[in-house]
């Protein structure tokens, strides 16, 4: 059996992979605002201080001194 999935699908998807991981857990534990849903979580930036103010949240400060 082939899954079929467009070429857009997979690259939203893709970019979930390399979303910041207190981001990840912050949205799988539901400690995100209203609203937010996997579409406003993709296409983020690559570094992860830049992911926080791509949704327009604060990066709290344990994920501030995590190391890179």
């Amino acid at each position: 059996m082939t899954a079929s999935k467009s070429e857009r699908s997979i690259r939203m998807a893709l970019t979930l992979a390399f979303m910041s991981p207190v981001l990840a857990e912050a949205a799988i534990e539901g400690r995100l605002p209203r609203g937010f849903c996997v579409r406003r979580l993709t296409d983020l930036p690559m570094l992860w201080s830049e992911q926080w103010r791509a949704v327009g949240l604060q990066q709290p400060i344990q994920a501030q001194a995590e190391p890179i």
